[in-house]
C-alpha cells in the first residue's frame, strides 16, 4: 500500500473518530445540562406556585386579624347585635372580600352565625355541617391557650380544599378575654386556580388525594410531550397532602436535542473540512516532495554518479532530510558549511563566545540581539546584551574554566534596551575550543501568556472564596433573621403586657433596639451574599449619583472637595434604586474614610461607554466579561491607597483596613452589584489614591412600574 492510500485512511478514520466522538460527547454533556435545566426551572415554577397560594393565605389571615380585633366583633359576640349583622354580615361583604365563608365561632367550639356564598352565582348557600367537623375547634380552652389559638392553611373538605384562616375574637387593642373565634375561607376551586395560573403565568391544576411517596416535587412527561411538575400542598386538618401540578412546553428539552443534532453536524462538516485540508497540504507538502526525493534517490542508486544532488524543496522536516542526503554525499570540506547552514536556518539564537566576547552569532541571535548584522556583534561583550541586574549571573557562568564545567548552565534573563524582553538562555561549554556557544530564545510572549493564567487563576480563586463567604454569610443572615423575628416579637407581646413605667419596660426596649440593630446587620449580609429582595425598576444614573452624594456630603467632612461629573445625557440601568443608591453611599463614604481627617479631593463619576478587554481584565468581581457598552459609577480619592497584602480582602465581611466600622460595607457593595449582574474594578496605588468603578448592563428601554425579584 502506498503512502499517499495510507495517509488517505489515516486521515478518513480520524475523521469518523473525532465527529463520532464529538457527538457522544456533546449529546452527553449537553443532554445532562438539558435535563439539569429543565427540572430547575420546573422546580422553579413550583415553588413559585405553592408560594403563590401561601400568599392567598396569609392575604386571608391578614382580613381575619383585621376583623377578630375589632370591638364591634367583640361585642356582637357578646350581645349579638342585629345592627352588627346588618351592616357587616352582608353577601356584599363576602363578594368584596372574595370570600365563600365568614363564620363566628363560640368558645365551646359551636357556631354562633355564619355567612356563606356562591362565588359564581352570588347567592347564599348553607353552611354544610363538615366545615365545622374537620376544623374540631376544642371548647372552653384556658384563657392563655384561648388568646393564642390561631389557625390558617388548607384544609381538605369533602366539597375540595379550602383556603382559611382562624383567630380569637380580642378587643381592638388585642386584649381580652376571648369572646370566640372568626374563620374565613376561600375554596381553592377551579376559578381560585384560574387567578393562580393568570397571576404566576402558569398553567396549573390541583389534583385530589395523593400518596406523596417520601418526596416533596416530582415530574412526569404526557403524551403530547409537556412535563408537568408536582408540588406537595400540606392540609391543616390532616386529611392528606394535595398535588399541585405545573404543566409546562418543554421547550428546553427540544432545544437539547436540537443542539446535539447541530454539533453532529458541525462536527461532521468541519472534520471533514479539516481532514480534507490536512490531507491536501500533506499531499502537497509532504507526500508529493517524497516521492520526488524516493525517485531521485532511485536514479542516482541507478547512475551510480554521486556527485549529483537530490532536488531540495523548502526548509522543513522534508527540505532537511533532502539537504542531510546532499550533505552526505558533499566532501569533508564542506563539514563546515553544513553546520553553518544548520546554525543559520534554526529559529534558536547561536552565539559562539570566547573569553566573554563575542565571536559568531546566526540571523536568530542577531534578530535577537537587535543589532543591524553578524559585524557589529563581533568583538561586543556578551553581557551587554542582558540587562545590568542579570550581567552577573552571566559572568558566573562565563567566568567557569571550559574544561572543568561539564554540565550546561541555563538561566531566564531580561534582555538591554526597550521593551522589556526576556530571553531563555543556555549555556554549553564547547570542550577543547575555549569556546561558549550560547543559544537562546525569546519568552516575552510565552511569559506574558503565563502572567495572563495566574491572573485569570487568581481571579477564580478569589471570586470561588467570596462565593464561598457570601453563602456563609447568606446562610447565618437566613438563621440569625429567624432568631432576631422571634425575639423581636416576644419583646413587643413582652411590652403589652407591662405597664408604661414599668421597671422592665426599659430593659425591653433595649432589647427591641438591639435587635433592630441586629437585623440592619443582617441586611447587610444579605446584600453581600445576593439574597436580597430587588424592586427593579429604570434607574438614572446621574441623578442616583448626585442624589446620593448630596447626602453623605451633610454628614460628612467639608474639608474634602468633591466633584461630581454626570453624563449630560440620561443612562437608564435596571435596579433596585435603594440597593443602587446603597452602593454609591458606601463607595463614597469608603472614600472619605479613606481620606480620613485630613484635606482631600474626591471625584465621582458617572455615565456610560465602551469597555475593551484590557479593562475588563482588572474586573476584580462580577458577571460582565466581554467587551461592550456599559453604565458606569466611579469613585476616586487622593488618598493613601491600599496596600497590596490587603487589596484581596477588601470585599470580604467583617475585614475593615479602618480602626471603626464592621468590614460591611465593600461587602455588601460587592453583592449588590453580583445581584444586579454587574461588575466591579479595583485601580489603587500606595500614596496616589484609590479608584472604584462599578459596571452595569445599561437598560434595553423604558420600563413602566416596580417588579420584585427575589435573589
Amino acid at each position: 500500500m502506498t503512502l499517499r492510500r495510507r495517509a488517505a485512511l489515516v486521515l478518513a478514520f480520524a475523521t469518523l473518530a473525532t465527529s463520532a466522538g464529538v457527538y457522544i460527547l456533546a449529546s452527553f454533556v449537553l443532554g445532562a445540562s438539558f435535563s439539569e435545566l429543565e427540572q430547575e426551572y420546573a422546580r422553579r415554577d413550583v415553588d413559585r406556585a405553592l408560594n403563590a397560594v401561601e400568599t392567598e393565605v396569609e392575604q386571608i389571615d391578614v382580613t381575619v386579624a383585621d376583623w377578630a380585633s375589632w370591638d364591634a366583633t367583640y361585642q356582637y359576640m357578646w350581645d349579638r347585635n342585629r345592627d352588627y349583622e346588618d351592616e357587616n354580615l352582608k353577601l356584599d361583604t363576602l363578594e368584596g372580600l372574595n370570600l365563600d365563608y365568614l363564620v363566628l365561632i363560640g368558645l365551646d367550639g359551636r357556631l354562633v352565625t355564619s355567612r356563606s356564598i356562591d362565588r359564581n352565582s352570588g347567592t347564599p348557600r348553607p353552611l354544610g355541617p363538615d366545615l365545622m367537623a374537620e376544623l374540631a375547634i376544642p371548647g372552653r380552652l384556658p384563657p392563655g391557650e384561648a388568646e393564642a389559638y390561631e389557625r390558617s392553611g388548607v384544609l381538605l373538605l369533602p366539597g375540595g380544599p379550602l383556603l382559611f384562616a382562624l383567630r380569637p375574637v380580642l378587643t381592638s387593642d388585642d386584649r381580652g378575654p376571648v369572646r370566640g373565634y372568626l374563620l374565613m375561607g376561600r375554596h381553592l376551586d377551579e376559578e381560585s386556580i384560574a387567578v393562580l395560573s393568570e397571576r404566576t403565568v402558569l398553567d396549573l391544576a390541583v389534583t385530589g388525594l395523593v400518596e406523596p411517596a417520601g418526596k416533596d416535587f416530582w415530574t412526569a412527561e404526557t403524551e403530547d410531550n409537556q412535563l408537568v411538575a408536582t408540588g406537595l400542598i400540606e392540609t391543616e386538618n390532616g386529611r392528606g397532602v394535595l398535588g399541585l401540578e405545573v404543566t409546562s412546553d418543554r421547550d428546553i428539552a427540544r432545544e437539547g436535542r436540537s443542539a446535539s443534532l447541530w454539533m453532529l453536524g458541525v462536527s461532521i462538516a468541519g472534520a471533514l473540512v479539516f481532514g480534507l485540508l490536512i490531507f491536501g497540504i500533506a499531499e502537497r507538502k509532504v507526500i508529493r516532495r517524497l516521492r520526488r526525493l524516493g525517485q531521485g534517490l532511485a536514479h542516482i542508486g541507478e547512475s551510480g554518479e554521486i556527485s549529483q544532488r537530490v532536488q531540495k524543496e523548502g526548509g522543513d522536516e522534508v527540505g532537511r532530510l533532502a539537504a542531510d542526503i546532499n550533505r552526505m554525499l558533499d566532501s569533508l570540506e564542506q563539514s563546515s558549511g553544513r553546520y553553518e547552514t544548520l546554525v543559520s536556518s534554526t529559529p534558536e539564537a547561536i552565539f559562539l563566545v570566547r573569553d566573554g566576547v563575542i565571536e559568531f552569532a546566526n540571523p536568530a541571535g542577531v534578530a535577537l540581539a537587535r543589532a543591524g548584522s553578524l559585524l557589529s556583534l563581533k568583538g561586543e561583550a556578551f553581557e551587554t546584551l542582558v540587562s545590568r541586574r542579570d550581567r552577573e549571573a552571566v559572568q558566573t557562568i562565563m567566568s567557569l574554566p571550559v574544561g572543568e564545567s561539564a554540565a550546561q548552565s541555563r538561566i531566564e534573563v531580561a534582555m538591554a534596551g526597550v521593551g522589556r524582553r526576556r530571553a531563555d538562555l543556555v549555556f554549553v561549554p564547547v570542550k577543547g575550543t575555549g569556546l561558549w556557544q550560547v543559544s537562546g530564545r525569546d519568552v516575552t510572549d510565552a511569559r506574558a501568556q503565563d502572567e495572563r493564567e495566574r491572573t485569570f487563576e487568581r481571579r477564580m480563586q478569589e471570586a470561588q472564596r467570596l462565593e464561598s463567604l457570601g453563602l456563609l454569610a447568606g446562610g447565618i443572615a437566613h438563621d440569625f433573621n429567624n432568631i432576631l423575628l422571634t425575639v423581636a416579637g416576644n419583646a413587643a407581646i413582652a411590652k403589652l403586657d407591662l405597664e408604661p413605667k414599668s421597671a422592665a419596660m426599659e430593659s425591653i426596649s433595649e432589647i427591641e433596639t438591639a435587635t433592630f440593630r441586629a437585623a440592619d446587620l443582617t441586611r447587610q449580609l444579605l446584600a453581600y451574599a445576593g439574597s436580597g429582595q430587588l424592586m427593579v425598576r429604570n434607574v438614572e444614573v446621574a441623578e442616583l449619583v448626585r442624589d446620593t452624594v448630596k447626602l453623605v456630603k451633610r454628614v460628612s467632612a467639608n474639608f474634602v472637595v468633591v466633584e461630581v461629573d454626570a453624563a449630560s445625557e440620561p443612562v437608564y440601568i435596571e435596579g433596585d434604586d435603594v440597593q443602587l443608591r446603597q452602593v454609591v453611599m458606601n463607595l463614597v463614604t469608603n472614600a472619605y474614610d479613606a481620606l480620613a481627617d485630613s484635606a482631600g479631593r474626591m471625584q465621582v463619576c458617572s455615565g456610560a461607554r465602551h469597555f475593551g478587554g484590557e479593562e475588563l481584565a482588572r474586573v476584580r468581581s462580577g458577571t460582565i466579561v466581554n467587551p461592550g457598552h456599559y453604565a458606569f459609577i466611579s469613585v476616586e480619592d487622593d488618598g493613601p491607597g491600599i496596600p497590596p497584602e490587603r487589596l484581596s480582602r477588601i470585599f470580604e465581611p467583617f475585614y475593615s483596613t479602618k480602626g471603626a466600622g464592621r468590614g460591611l460595607g465593600l461587602a455588601a457593595v460587592i453583592g449588590i452589584v453580583n445581584a444586579h449582574r454587574g461588575a466591579i474594578m479595583v485601580d489603587t496605588e500606595e500614596d496616589q489614591g484609590t479608584t472604584f468603578t462599578v459596571l452595569f448592563p445599561v437598560a434595553a428601554g423604558s420600563r413602566t412600574g416596580i417588579e420584585s425579584l427575589s435573589h
